[in-house]
């Protein structure tokens, strides 16, 4: 019983009891024979059921799900021990500068080598175990849908997401000869690659390290503007630098 209320007339009391009703656990579809089984019980979510189905569970990983499980934490150990490294391995300040911090590619004086561990040696290793973790997640995806019966219009719509992943940080390096033009690990870092990298090239990106560490970004149309006086239109496939304030106001 959740809760009771109780109703006073003259001659008669009606006692109302709110209950809910807890459906019965649904497995899953049945697996076909040399599947790995589903993990965990399922579980009812009151809040859940208010928007979609209430079960949460159990999950099926299989072979490739976990491959891609331990690939992606993998990479996330990588470049989160590396930003760490980068404060000194102080926690309070690499939580207070979590979204300026990042794994740089290697510098352009590489090329397509293997650089060393503290000169980019790091960032290919991330984005090896990074991009094995999405491509065997891909592989799930449609493994999934194959066999259950359904179709893989997901799995072809995450494939366009990841030959955009690919070409950003594997093709486009390739064909201009250089790790340096890929994309870094980092939430503000990789935004000002889009800002300055993409247009103008990894060379001549201006130095920010004088910057104060805020920026506000808006979405797609409105302007976005840097607190050193810079200021970007955002367009569809990104940021385009537009000078800084002095020399729009000399225009």
């Amino acid at each position: 019983m959740v809760g009771s209320r109780r109703l006073q007339c003259p001659n008669i009391r009606i006692y109302l009891t709110a209950c809910r009703c807890a459906p019965r656990r649904i497995p899953g579809v049945a697996l076909p024979k040399g599947h790995l089984p589903r993990i965990g019980n399922p579980i009812f979510s009151y809040w859940l059921g208010k928007i979609g189905d209430a079960q949460i569970g159990p999950i099926y990983l299989g072979f490739t799900g976990t491959l891609s499980l331990i690939f992606g934490f993998t990479a996330i150990f990588i470049i989160g021990f590396n930003m760490l490294a980068s404060v000194d391995w102080n926690i309070i300040q690499f939580v207070k500068n979590f979204f300026w911090l990042a794994l740089e590619p290697p510098a352009p004086k590489y090329g397509l080598s293997i650089p060393p561990l503290s000169e980019g040696g790091w960032w290919l290793m991330a984005g090896f175990f990074l991009t094995m973790s999405i491509l065997l997640w891909w592989v799930r995806t449609y493994k999934r849908a194959e066999a259950l019966g359904m179709s893989q219009h997901l799995s072809w719509a995450f494939a366009a997401a990841i030959f955009f992943y690919l070409s950003l940080g594997f093709i486009r390096p390739i064909m201009m000869g250089s790790w340096a033009e890929a994309v870094p690990f980092g939430i503000f870092p990789h935004l000002d690659w889009t800002l300055f990298d993409f247009p103008v090239g990894s060379e001549s990106r201006p130095d920010m390290s004088a910057e104060i560490p805020l920026r506000i970004r808006e979405l797609t149309g409105v302007d976005s503007f840097f607190v050193a006086g810079l200021r970007a239109r955002v367009l569809p496939l990104g940021l385009v630098y537009r000078g800084s304030s002095a020399a729009r106001d000399a225009r």
